[in-house]
């Protein structure tokens, strides 16, 4: 300790007096003063996101800021992204005890269309309530509903990637008996084209269903209005139709994933109740937690022991994290002690970021405290908040509800204490040129944290980039890092050993997984209860890859490549990312559960249902063919981690439906 103290003072003589020195100005003032308004005012335990929101609702400041030729691009798109409309916002609110009795309590604010999972209760509320919201003393947490869903630049060509193709024909399978539920955006919401591409084919549900691209789809929840016909994408029904090809005669059963957590929680036990064995999503929450089992993972590990096999899209995230040790810097930022990138010898307390002309980022901050909208009575000790400063060591001007000004940022300033461990600040870039900003994380209040860890995500078409102190981190964190869950990673098509990888031949034997398929790695510190593991619970994620990248009849955009899958001659959208993987693996589960009812004929092994989805999980990994590079769509592949076996890149590797129905059938696993 006496050591690490002198570093510590030896270290603060070394800080420039810019970087040493508290920041001023009116920007600092305002960021402070929404602080003490985060952790105490009226929308306390909203955060900056909805107070931003509630705020705007309550003056009309915001309709008269300037707005520049690139900033009007970005007008309304904070609305959009929270699905705000008609004075309502969508919500999630964690309670401190079950959700069940508060139902009334939070109607009378004006909360409709209300969700109730374990101590979680979601729902469209009026903007102008938040705070009342806020304010009940029940509630540990109030967020906006912000996902991802994981589509990339996108009969399915991944059916031949992973040998679902000689399945049906060698053992005449096709998914019959089997029910399929899905959860992603929306299934039957889009009617326009989701590119300008005048040659991109383009389908409806209806036509879908006309064109024997799907079969009838029992739709158990459909994204509501006005999301539905604002802003639904139908990557459900994309996904839907990747299930379809490779499992025909599967039951097909949906329900959104695009309103909130609690309903997320709440649609995974409605599918399972409507009796769906297999299910896959392909939508994360970006404040679902890191390392503890949110409501989500929490939902999936409940099916998982009635029986359902649940698969989870990975994520497009490749290594896009930061994470550390929390260091105390000698230095503070306007809000707190700051944390030390650096070492103590040579400390750097701001960690220096692009971030590219029109870009939307979202970071998630996490650290190792309990969360108590997942172990309610157990939250956070320590409060944290995310800064983003200018290289002048000014912060950025915070965002109103336009994103405006063309530069600014949603700090991360939540309540922690008692709360949880989780900051969501964003940074917006409207402006035609690639700024340079710092981020700061700054102990606002508590005992410092062990860890502290940071993933980014980015909402548009200008991307955010570390440029040092970068870790490349696992990104597969919340519920596909669930006990419960097979997290799916991606592989292009084309770059497989079935299509011959045009672009590189043998370099893609088995297989080259996308360089953007999210690593795992997240470890597990907290149970349910918010007690730490003795040791930290490191799960296997992802564990297999699958296919991406394959045709759908209108989702997302064509390949024009001409060195990509032999030229891509045809008209028709490529479904790319973790999202297309994913249903591709549970198509091939589906056909490997039908040969399991065929040999209950037989006198093999008999396995009771809660056992099943343990049996496909194991087999699609002892028959995975390992995976040791990564490549992109115009990337060389290059070596991944740990390639020899498992690795938190590509997992047990790329799935081969000969391989694993032939154990299926070999040994004559059937199911009571």
């Amino acid at each position: 300790m006496i050591r690490q103290a002198a570093a510590v003072v030896l270290a603060a003589g070394l800080v420039s007096a810019a970087i040493a020195a508290d920041p001023s100005g009116p920007t600092a003032a305002a960021v402070k003063a929404a602080q003490a308004e985060a952790k105490t005012g009226a929308t306390a335990r909203l955060g900056p996101v909805l107070s931003a929101l509630y705020k705007s609702q309550a003056s009309s400041s915001s309709a008269s800021a300037p707005r520049t030729l690139s900033a009007t691009k970005q007008v309304g798109r904070l609305q959009r992204l929270l699905h705000a409309t008609d004075g309502t916002v969508r919500v999630d609110i964690a309670l401190n005890g079950p959700a069940s009795g508060a139902r009334a309590a939070f109607e009378s604010y004006g909360l409709k269309d209300v969700s109730i999972y374990g101590n979680h209760l979601s729902g469209r509320a009026p903007i102008a309530a938040l705070s009342a919201i806020a304010r009940n003393t029940s509630v540990v947490t109030v967020r906006p509903a912000i996902y991802t869903t994981r589509a990339g630049l996108t009969t399915t060509q991944g059916d031949r990637a992973q040998r679902t193709d000689a399945v049906r024909q060698q053992f005449n399978l096709t998914g019959r008996g089997i029910k399929i539920g899905v959860l992603s955006d929306s299934v039957n919401c889009r009617l326009t084209p989701l590119t300008d591409d005048p040659e991109a084919k383009f389908t409806t549900y209806a036509e879908d269903l006309a064109n024997g691209d799907l079969t009838k789809v029992q739709v158990l929840k459909e994204l509501p209005e006005p999301d539905c016909s604002e802003g639904g994408t139908d990557e459900g029904r994309a996904i839907l139709q990747l299930i379809h090809d490779v499992a025909p005669d599967a039951q097909l059963m949906f329900y959104t994933a695009g309103v909130d957590p609690t309903d997320f929680a709440v649609g995974i036990t409605q599918l399972a109740d409507a009796g769906a064995q297999i299910i896959v999503d392909d939508i994360l929450y970006l404040d679902e937690p890191m390392f503890q089992d949110g409501v989500v993972a929490q939902a999936v590990d409940a099916v998982k022991a009635r029986g359902v096999t649940y698969f989870s899209a990975a994520g497009n995230e490749e290594r896009q994290s930061y994470e550390a040790a929390f260091k105390p810097s000698p230095d503070r930022g306007i809000l707190g002690q700051r944390h030390n990138f650096g070492t103590y010898r040579n400390p750097d307390s701001l960690q220096l970021a692009t971030v590219d002309p029109l870009a939307f980022s979202f970071l998630s901050l996490q650290w190792d405290e309990p969360a108590a909208s997942a172990s309610p009575g157990r939250g956070s000790r320590s409060d944290i908040e995310l800064i983003f400063y200018d290289t002048q060591n000014e912060p950025i001007m915070p965002c109103d509800d336009n994103l405006l000004p063309p530069v600014c940022q949603l700090t991360g300033i939540a309540l922690n204490e008692g709360a949880d461990p989780i900051e969501v600040a964003a940074i917006s870039n409207a402006t035609d040129s690639s700024i340079e900003v710092n981020v700061s994380i700054e102990l606002f209040n508590g005992p410092p944290p062990r860890r502290v860890k940071h993933v980014w995500f980015d909402f548009d078409v200008g991307l955010f980039h570390l440029n040092e102190f970068v870790t490349d981190s696992s990104t597969a964190y919340g519920h596909p890092n669930a006990a419960g869950a097979e997290a799916v990673g991606a592989a292009a098509w084309y770059n497989t050993q079935a299509w011959g990888s045009p672009l590189w031949g043998d370099a893609c034997k088995p297989a080259c997984a996308e360089f953007f398929s999210s690593a795992g790695g997240v470890p597990i510190l907290f149970d349910r209860g918010g007690h730490r593991f003795a040791v930290p619970v490191l799960r296997l994620k992802p564990g297999i890859t699958a296919p991406d990248g394959g045709n759908t009849s209108f989702f997302f955009a064509r390949t024009t490549d001409p060195k990509v899958g032999g030229g891509e001659p045809d008209p028709y959208p490529n479904f790319f990312g973790t999202s297309a993987a994913a249903p591709e693996a549970a198509a091939l589960a589906a056909l490997m559960l039908e040969q399991m009812k065929r040999n209950n004929r037989g006198h093999g092994l008999h396995l009771s249902a809660k056992r099943v989805p343990d049996f496909i999980f194991t087999t699609l990994r002892a028959t995975a063919a390992d995976i040791k590079k990564r490549a992109g769509r115009t990337l060389a592949p290059y070596a991944i981690e740990r390639p020899d076996g498992f690795d938190f890149d590509s997992g047990f590797g790329m799935i081969d439906a000969v391989k694993a129905l032939t154990v299926v059938r070999a040994s004559q696993v059937a199911i009571d």
